[in-house]
């Protein structure tokens, strides 16, 4: 899909969102996500880039034991 196709979609999207007054708060959160986890895919599909898995970095940040 070319950029101009996706800014449609997004656009498209966006609206059926905000204007649906049955979706709640976090229906609409999850809307959102999925719409912009499409658009990741897309627009990386020509590096063929995989993230598929939320990274955590929790454990570099975390004090250690550390003898001083």
């Amino acid at each position: 899909m070319n950029r101009e196709g996706l800014a449609q979609l997004f656009y498209r999207e966006v609206e059926k969102i905000t204007a649906n007054p049955e979706l709640q708060k976090l229906e609409k959160v999850n809307g959102f996500y999925r719409l912009l986890n499409l658009l990741f895919v897309e627009l990386t599909r020509k590096e063929r880039l995989h993230f598929t898995t939320p990274v955590s970095y929790t454990h570099l940040t975390l004090p250690t034991k550390r003898i001083v």
